[in-house]
């Protein structure tokens, strides 16, 4: 499933780089959540299956839905505007102009030297790496918290439970749509938008999340610094999710699928810490060290793309011909 599933989301970049007009892209990035929809509504709706049926068709149902959506998909989408059947002139015409050339369907090798040579490159990826060390600290590591040392019962409030990631799927939504705004109105420049709304996504989290390390065992608080964390990380779609596109639009899957590949490595090193902390006391001192190193990777990482971090498209994003492709 992983090896599948792993290229959706560059193919998802590609598609935004193709398709979206730059003052909406936000709304396009904002997309991306639907991730989280997703995951919110199949905790209930496969409990009830499975609890209405048999466990078995908890996959199954998973599996018809793939189905339909990938039927539907195939059906409406296309690779770029002039490749759709029912697409108007006007609106092709608008997209191309409003890219002005800055993405081409011609064919080449991404250029891997340049792009692992490129300073924004890194700052972009330690981003992604600090964002992705948050959130699943916070998915895999507080609900163990919150069981083990809390004591609070995470079954018999699956509704708050979910809630954190509710709250991302809006507030990220509501970012993407705010920058596009800010941008369109020349309130703030795509630089200070991106490097602005890191206090959103990252450092704000972090603080938060270190928080959690001085409250002891009230979950009260714990669920309230959690959820407001979670939340305001939505504006990760004006920075680690976004800044693929300004640096190269020709290249944004090839970037996302990078960065994805490195900062997915914290979905297995954060749980090995955690068990390393926790191994010999499971406490509220153990758990508050985890919390701080969170939080700090969280900060460090986005200080880092605020001092180094860009959103000037590189000169990499020129594709060249390709004798094999092209």
């Amino acid at each position: 499933m992983g090896f599948c599933a792993g290229v959706i989301y560059p193919a998802c970049q590609v598609l935004i780089a193709r398709w979206a007009p730059p003052p909406e892209k936000g709304k396009f990035v904002g997309a991306l959540m639907g991730n989280t929809l997703g995951t919110c509504l199949t905790w209930p709706l496969v409990g009830a299956v499975t609890q209405a049926f048999s466990w078995d068709w908890g996959f199954y149902f998973i599996s018809i839905q793939i189905a339909v959506f990938c039927l539907i998909f195939w059906i409406v989408t296309a690779d770029s505007p002039d490749q759709h059947r029912w697409i108007s002139e006007e609106e092709k015409k608008y997209i191309a102009e409003s890219q002005g050339g800055s993405v081409t369907k011609k064919k080449s090798v991404p250029p891997y030297h340049d792009i692992f040579t490129s300073l924004p490159f890194w700052a972009l990826t330690i981003l992604h790496f600090g964002n992705l060390w948050g959130l699943y600290l916070q998915i895999t590591g507080v609900p163990k918290f919150m069981a083990e040392v809390v004591g609070f019962n995470l079954k018999a409030a699956g509704g708050l439970a979910a809630l954190p990631h509710l709250l991302r799927l809006f507030f990220g939504m509501g970012f993407g749509s705010l920058g596009d705004f800010l941008k369109q109105r020349k309130i703030l420049s795509n630089k200070a938008i991106r490097k602005t709304f890191v206090l959103c996504s990252h450092i704000i989290p972090g603080v938060l999340l270190m928080g959690i390390s001085f409250i002891g065992c009230n979950w009260v608080p714990i669920v309230a610094l959690l959820t407001f964390s979670m939340s305001i990380n939505g504006a990760a779609v004006l920075t680690n999710l976004q800044n693929p596109q300004d640096l190269a639009p020709n290249f944004a899957g090839t970037i996302f699928g990078i960065i994805s590949f490195l900062g997915g490595m914290t979905g297995f090193i954060t749980p090995a810490i955690t068990g390393a902390l926790t191994q010999n006391n499971n406490g509220t001192e153990e758990w508050g060290w985890n919390f701080i190193l969170g939080g700090s990777v969280y900060i460090f990482c986005g200080v880092f793309f605020i001092i180094f971090g860009s959103v000037d498209r590189q000169k990499w994003n020129e594709k060249k011909d390709d004798p094999e492709t092209s």
